[in-house]
């Protein structure tokens, strides 16, 4: 509605009011500014309260001698603006009064500080000094909700790794976010409003620090380096823009008139710090140090000024891989000897309960089908978990006599390492040149411990000089190269604390930045900011082995490499800003806007071009329709059983470039129309042209099919999707924020502020979009079948070394003569690592590959923020503030499957085929259209005349329910695609691979033409789908378009107390709690997640994963009263001490429940939820006494809310403890002990999402939701000491 609003205010006045503000910028560039200024303001009156007017107001830092002048207007008003922040000396002369002084009156970041002046009559050359002046502690004009970090907190506060980004997290409207600040696709680490980590904007000395990629903040200085930072979390001005989250603005310290530095160092080590809690061993491995120097001072006094910072930071650390990989496993079932039909007595290990205890009840019922039916369900289940454990079966082969049905081809004698399946042998020492196992891996032999280690440098130069009075320039360059390793990751669902060593991540960055700011006071009411940017981040992320296939098995462990790497990419910003800010009266102008050039002229992403298998558990009818009623087997047993859920490798070129130009101008006014009453308005606009992305064309090497790049366009746009973003040109933002002093005593200020606010485009997107399209990259995916070699190529041949490429070696698994159907010619299978070359694709298969899309209209996110805010005095440094909080998000970025199956359809389909409604979700897309006569089902000239083959229906064999169309009469449409029964030709049944399993956009003409030799192609398959549930459509090698929709919302509500007081007495504090909901559909991008129903987003609507209800955090610094040091005794000891602690307390937040079974049938096992039944209990939809397999004609989703997992609360104590011993009068040392975690709580960092865990773990939260098995925990009590020698 306020967007509609707006267009409605602007649409008429757009073009004016553009022309008028490039005019008024016309001789600058564009820019923003003000993010490392503040403004000094005030009323000038006489001792009877008068006003004084044209008053001369002279504020002047005398540690650089930058300076600012203004004069009163006729209501005594004055305001200094774009002052650095600073301590200034502040001198107010007038006629007939004395002159004023005010030795010291300190302004930070973003502040518009108040300080009322009282002249005495009297000449002009006496002087008063006012040496206690402060500026007033509540900003009667602000209407942000803003906290600033001044220098006293950053030097004494404790902030765990000395990040002083996390110095935000002492309000308590900041909260962690769920992404961290580092791996594959990183985020600024906080969430602020309720919003992504991504949807935040960081500036460093008024420059856009942000990594436009993936939209988080690239590294800036050491802590060291920082003078003080503004935390802007709701209703900033409309200067700051491409943020719907919150604003952090940061001030480098820079040079002064006095040489001044430190040296400094920090340790921590293993010999004094708690053990982590899920440490599988007694000392773990454990250093971290910190050191560095700063040295500040003047080239030339009062004109030119350098500061130099450089810290390292070196840990080596221990990371641990917490899951019990057994777990679960613990029965074991014994069958003895049976004449006949179990020769050989045997023990079956590695079972859980429930399948021992069904053994064991088989075998007692004493039937040959029930015997023969235990003895191989044993095997199937001892053999995967043996197998997955150890990687070697020690059971004797069934084929030992025994009078039951074979289950195996291997030879009488011991398994050994072999898949029982098909005899082919366990690849568990294949290895790369460095010696690192890259398939598969026994699971009791993962690495626990693993090492930790981080190498990173932060160099930064600052130099400042005054050209003349009027004219101040600057300049910043920082380099600051990072080595991290070790860093789990989270993708496709997996908890911290469940990745293998494998995985973990090689994080390389070379971060440069260089920033010049000229200054320009034009006049005493004018002055001129402009300011040129670069910064360069060369950005590498790999994994710890780089060879290794992948393999997730949900819940236990993540093997082999992280599939969104390696990630290399370089990525410039060349950016010009440009503010104009002017006082005219009452009004504070400001006029700016900026342009940037993102560039990334080449990036490589390899999205799963290691190989993926995926293992959630395997139905146990899977493997033989006489199982039924059977416990499931785990996904530990279907990894040893070497039958994965499914396989995806990505094929193609990894490489591409893409581009943006972020462009923006903003007008805004600061009026004060009244003494006690400010209106803060203005208007943002921002556009960002990204690079336009064309098609490209394709060839499949298995059938034969091209695709011009125009038939590549024609798929994207019958499905509304393209490659890029589109161009977004209707971001206006206009805000309006109201201030007031109710009582005009500057003690009381009641604010209100609305807004919109604009996100910026995450480029990964646009990138994505580029090089996941099906052509540039394929992805290709199997899903289960035969191991058998002659079977159509599926993901259990390849990971039982199977496969036999046309063409390919001779082997004794793959003879001369034998090739897998549904592999092209040319592609390389390599045998004994479970994938094939990534740059050899086999060809489009029964499922087409998923594309990483962007939809044609897609549009910039933005929030709807507002506050209302009252603050009152409590004393001349205390205040206490209540706030309400209120941002709503629109248009949120989100994958979303537009071409996600029709399940209505599947049923439909099958309910022709077998006369019944399907048993399964498998059911419903496995069966087979004959192709040819087979023993099983003969094959003969249809009846009547008929020109086509028919056979008569059989149910399949083990299937509990006969099918009602069992012996009935059907004719082969297309052979092994197409049938219909003989008596009602037009009531067509097509093969769910044929018909690209109902999805909207088109049949798998692929497969269609590839399986016949060429003979069916895309007209003639369209026209044998006549009578059928499967329209014909545009010819697209498209399964699942995973698009970027922006149809996203979120809204967040919060109340929010501070208590704080400034430094006075020897103390400040802040107190800080916030009430909280944070409500959203999709919580960030991560992830390739989508929802759990495609077609019901709206049941996505859930709280947030970084909701958290309550949050209060308090922070003090306590120092001895500077009287002490001067005294004797006790007190001369204890002087010069500072105590610092921060007590945060703080919900837990929530997490999504997982089925890990796709019981909605859409393809994918990565989104189902559970059900949940009225009791509390949750179940997986379609078992028993659960909720039904299809509801409504399709098969049914989980009826449990996202994010209905819940962590438990956080709770910790830090503590900063520091001693400053003067030695001399020029070298002063610092010595410092930190405690962080001082009570060593237990604090959960993540859990398990998987249902069989939050049941096993069996706690709910009094909100009734679920705990589950806890995977990783913040740090432990830990201890750090330092030294720091200032001078």
């Amino acid at each position: 509605m306020f967007v509609s609003l707006t267009s409605r205010l602007f649409g008429s006045f757009q073009i004016p009011c553009l022309i008028t503000i490039l005019l008024l910028c016309a001789n600058v560039a564009f820019g923003q500014a003000q993010s490392n200024a503040a403004d000094l303001q005030g009323t000038v009156k006489d001792s009877s309260g008068a006003v004084v007017a044209n008053a001369n107001v002279t504020a002047r830092n005398p540690a650089t001698n930058i300076s600012r002048t203004t004069t009163s207007n006729d209501e005594g008003f004055y305001r200094l603006i774009n002052l650095p922040p600073g301590d200034y000396e502040v001198t107010v002369e007038a006629p007939t009064f004395k002159k004023t002084v005010l030795p010291k009156v300190t302004v930070t970041v973003g502040q518009a500080a108040e300080v009322n002046i009282t002249l005495e009559l009297g000449q002009l050359t006496e002087i008063v000094t006012v040496s206690d002046a402060t500026a007033e502690i509540v900003e009667t004009s602000k209407t942000a909700v803003a906290t600033t970090i001044d220098q006293q907190r950053i030097n004494s506060l404790p902030i765990n790794e000395r990040n002083y980004i996390n110095f935000a997290l002492t309000t308590s409207t900041v909260g962690r976010d769920n992404g961290r600040p580092i791996g594959p696709a990183p985020t600024t680490g906080l969430n602020f409003g309720g919003q992504r980590g991504r949807s935040n904007l960081v500036q460093v000395d008024g420059a856009d620090n942000t990594d436009n990629s993936v939209n988080a903040s690239r590294s800036t200085v050491s802590q060291e380096a920082v003078q003080e930072f503004q935390v802007v979390t709701n209703s900033f001005a409309p200067e700051f823009g491409r943020s719907a989250g919150g604003v952090v603005n940061v001030v480098t310290k820079s040079g002064t008139n006095e040489l001044n530095g430190n040296v400094f160092g920090f340790l921590r080590h293993r010999s004094f710090q708690a053990r982590n809690a899920f440490a599988p061993v007694e000392d773990p491995p454990f250093t971290r140090a910190q050191y560095g120097f700063t040295l500040g001072g003047p080239f030339n006094k009062e004109r030119t000024f350098f500061f130099f910072a450089f810290e390292q930071r070196r840990r080596q650390e221990s990371g641990f891989f917490t899951s019990d990989v057994a777990r679960g496993l613990t029965a074991s079932a014994t069958i003895p000897v049976i004449p006949g039909l179990n020769p050989i007595a045997r023990t079956f290990n590695n079972l859980t309960p429930a399948q021992a205890a069904f053994i064991n009840g088989a075998v007692a019922a004493g039937t040959p089908t029930s015997v023969c039916g235990a003895r191989a369900y044993a095997f199937f289940a001892s053999s995967g978990g043996t197998t997955a454990l150890t990687g070697s079966n020690p059971l004797i082969s069934p084929n030992d006599g025994s009078l039951c049905p074979a289950i195996s081809p291997i030879l009488p004698g011991a398994i050994g390492p072999r898949f029982i399946l098909s005899g082919a042998p366990v690849p568990s020492g294949t290895t790369n040149a460095a010696g690192q196992f890259i398939a598969f891996r026994p699971l009791n032999n993962l690495q626990r411990v693993f090492p930790i280690t981080d190498d990173t440098t932060f160099n930064s130069f600052r130099l400042d000089h005054l050209i003349t009075s009027n004219h101040q320039f600057s300049f910043r360059f920082g380099y600051n190269p990072s080595e991290i390793t070790g860093i789990q990751v989270e993708s496709q669902n997996q908890s911290l604390g469940q990745n293998d060593f494998s995985r973990t991540g090689v994080q390389k960055l070379r971060d440069f930045s260089a920033v010049t700011t000229l200054t320009s006071t034009l006049s005493t009411k004018t002055v001129n900011e402009a300011r040129f940017n670069f910064g360069e981040r060369r950005a590498t992320f790999k994994s710890q082995n780089p060879d290794a296939v992948a393999f997730n098995i949900s819940g236990t462990a993540f093997i082999g490499r992280e599939l969104f790497s390696p990630v290399v990419r370089t990525e410039t910003r060349f950016e010009f800003t440009d503010n104009l800010n002017f006082v005219s009266g009452n009004h504070n102008f400001k006029f700016g806007g900026d342009v940037a050039f993102v560039n990334i002229p080449e990036a490589i992403f390899e999205l799963n071009f290691a190989g993926l298998f995926n293992f959630g558990g395997l139905s146990a009818t899977t493997l033989n329709p006489a199982f039924a009623g059977a416990p499931d087997f785990t996904a530990v047993q279907q990894y040893g059983l070497g039958f994965p859920a499914n396989f995806i490798q990505g094929f193609g070129n990894p490489i591409s470039g893409f581009g943006n130009k972020p462009m923006a101008f903003f007008a805004q006014d600061s009026w004060k129309a009244r003494p006690n009453l400010t209106l803060n308005y203005g208007v943002r606009y921002d556009i960002e042209l990204t690079d336009q992305v064309s098609t490209l064309p394709l060839r499949d090497p298995l059938s034969g099919i091209n695709l011009t790049a125009e038939q590549v366009l024609a798929a994207q746009d019958a499905m509304g999707v393209q490659q890029g973003f589109p161009r977004d040109k209707n971001n206006w933002a206009p805000r309006l924020a109201i201030a007031w002093d109710p009582w005009s005593d500057g003690k009381t200020s009641i604010r209100a502020a609305f807004g919109i606010f604009y996100d910026h485009p995450l480029l990964a997107i646009g990138f994505n979009s580029d090089i996941a399209d099906a052509v540039q990259q394929q992805q290709g995916i199997l899903t289960p079948g035969s191991p058998a070699q002659t079977a159509l190529l599926n993901a259990v041949q390849v990971f039982q070394g199977t496969v036999c490429p046309p063409g390919g070696p001779i082997t004794p698994i793959c003879p001369a003569g034998v090739a897998t159907p549904g592999v092209a010619a040319g592609a390389q299978y390599q045998f004994g690592r479970q994938r094939f070359n990534d740059q050899t694709f086999p060809g489009f298969g029964p499922v087409l590959p998923f594309t990483l899309h962007v939809q044609k209209d897609f549009e910039y996110a933005y929030a709807n923020q507002g506050n209302f805010t009252i603050e009152r005095q409590l004393t001349k440094d205390m205040t206490i503030s209540g706030s309400y909080i209120y941002v709503g998000a629109r248009h949120l970025p989100h994958p979303l499957d537009i071409n996600a199956p029709r399940t209505d359809l599947q049923i439909q389909n099958f309910a022709r085929w077998a006369g019944r409604n399907p048993l399964s979700t498998t059911e419903a897309i496995a069966f087979s259209i004959p192709a040819s006569n087979t023993a099983a089902i003969p094959v003969f000239p249809c009846p009547g005349g008929v020109p086509l083959q028919c056979f008569n229906q059989v149910t399949p064999t083990g299937v509990p329910v006969p099918y009602g169309t069992q012996g009935q009469l059907f004719a082969i449409i297309v052979p092994g695609m197409i049938a219909a029964p003989l008596n009602n030709l037009g009531s067509r049944v097509v093969s769910a691979a044929i018909a690209n399993f109902f999805r909207p956009n088109a049949p798998n003409y692929f497969l269609a033409q590839a399986l016949s030799g060429g003979l069916v192609t895309p007209p003639v398959l369209n026209g044998a789908l006549a009578g059928s549930l499967r329209t014909p459509g545009t010819v697209s090698p498209f399964g699942s378009i995973n698009a970027q929709t922006s149809d996203g919302n979120s809204t967040y509500n919060a109340l929010n107390i501070d208590v704080k007081k400034r430094f006075s007495n020897s103390y400040q504090f802040l107190a800080s709690y916030t009430w909280s909901h944070s409500i959203d559909d999709s919580s960030d991008l991560q992830t390739l997640l989508l929802p759990q129903d495609n077609r019901n987003f709206a049941a996505e609507r859930a709280d947030s994963l970084f909701d958290q209800r309550h949050r209060f955090v308090v922070s003090a610094v306590i120092a001895s009263p500077s009287s002490w040091n001067s005294g004797g005794g006790f007190n001369r000891f204890l002087s010069n001490f500072t105590v610092a602690p921060i007590f945060e307390i703080s919900s837990g937040r929530p997490f999504n429940i997982l089925s890990n079974q796709d019981t909605n049938n859409d393809q994918s096992n990565q989104t189902d939820r559970p059900t949940v039944l009225t009791d509390g209990t949750l179940c997986v939809p379609g078992t028993t006494g659960c909720a039904p397999l299809i509801t409504n004609g399709q098969f049914t989703s989980g009826s449990l809310a996202r994010n209905m997992g819940t962590t438990h609360r956080y709770m910790a104590l830090d503590l900063r403890l520091a001693k400053l011993v003067p030695l001399g009068e020029t070298f002063r040392l610092e010595l410092i002990a930190e405690g962080f975690n001082l009570f060593n709580r237990f604090n959960e960092a993540a859990a398990s999402p998987f249902i069989d865990d939050v049941r096993a773990f069996n706690q709910r939260a009094g909100n009734g939701r679920y705990y589950s098995r806890p995977t990783a925990a913040f740090d432990s009590r830990q201890f750090q000491f330092g030294l720091k020698l200032n001078f």
